[in-house]
């Protein structure tokens, strides 16, 4: 929304904006509750939701965890970690822009640092989705998803 904002107002110079060009500020302002709802949600079941999509994602297949190579497991415990603050906060703010710009280009460099990453990142946002949906509303989730989502086709490209 932060990026959007500054579009309006580069659009506003000089005369006044149609009523129609202010509907994304409204649908946002609408959402706002919903917003901060999903955001504490993901906030205090946290760690729960890692301890599930960690053990969903064993059950799918345990190689994809990397059990083997403590140092990998970590790495990716912590991206998945990263990941879900991030989409929680830009759920706050709404700003896809933002988010493709800052974190998914980060995600992408440690994906390439690691051959099997794709598929793995694939299946482990489809399971975070999955976890996602059920501790959420569903007009929550529908906030949440299109980021995780972006994240997971981002990742396994």
């Amino acid at each position: 929304m932060l990026t959007e904002l500054n579009q309006i107002a580069l659009q506003a110079d000089g005369r006044y904006l149609m009523p129609s060009e202010w509907q994304p500020v409204q649908t946002y302002l609408a959402q706002m509750r919903q917003r901060l709802s999903a955001y504490s949600k993901i906030q205090a079941a946290e760690a729960d939701i890692r301890q599930e999509v960690e053990k969903r994602l064993f059950l799918r297949s345990p190689r994809f965890l990397c059990q083997d190579k403590p140092d990998i497991l970590n790495i990716c415990r912590r991206d998945r970690e990263n990941a879900l603050r991030y989409i929680s906060a830009m759920v706050l703010t709404g700003d896809m822009m933002a988010y493709k710009q800052r974190m998914l280009c980060w995600l992408q460099t440690v994906s390439r640092s690691f051959p099997f990453y794709h598929e793995s990142a694939r299946q482990a946002y489809e399971v975070m989705a999955e976890v996602l949906k059920e501790k959420l509303t569903p007009q929550e989730f529908d906030l949440v998803r299109p980021f995780v989502e972006l994240t997971g086709e981002m990742l396994s490209s």
